[in-house]
């Protein structure tokens, strides 16, 4: 596990450009959709959440996040929702389906992970591919937008 000291700033100290750039710098880039994407069976590009490019700098931890609803047309099936940095797998989980009584089932992809990266633009997508034999689909609209977001922690 990586650790840090929090800095104690008393009054009267100087704050210094090295200070501040060692401070997060809060979200550098985000996708929202609000469109639906039906049909996915093998693995497949979320709609509105590909293709979101952002400058990294070497020394800062990052967090990549992905949020969004996914219909299955069974209860008993299991999606797997990937983010990708470029061409590299970074994440991958499996989203299982709660057991409801009906013949949908709805849940929602919570996928994030912390990275490290060397200075330069990278692209980030997130994908998602049914496990067994439904079909899925991202469910998303204003209320509930599909999300991706990329966010500067602050200096490692």
């Amino acid at each position: 596990m990586a650790e840090r000291e929090r800095h104690d700033y008393v009054a009267g100290e100087v704050l210094t450009a090295a200070r501040l750039d060692a401070m997060p710098g809060g979200w550098i880039g985000y996708l929202q959709s609000t469109s639906n994407q039906t049909g996915i069976t093998t693995e497949t590009d979320i709609t509105g959440l590909s293709g979101l490019t952002v400058t990294l700098e070497a020394n800062r931890l990052y967090r990549v996040s992905a949020e969004f609803t996914i219909e299955s047309a069974t209860k008993n099936e299991r999606a797997t929702v990937k983010l990708y940095k470029g061409t590299d797998l970074i994440v991958q989980r499996p989203i299982p389906f709660p057991a409801y009584p009906d013949l949908e089932a709805r849940t929602t992809a919570h996928i994030s992970r912390l990275v490290t990266s060397l200075d330069g633009d990278f692209t980030f997508k997130v994908t998602m591919q049914r496990e067994f034999i439904a079909s899925l689909s991202v469910i998303a609209n204003s209320n509930a937008p599909a999300t991706l977001i990329v966010e500067d922690l602050g200096a490692v």
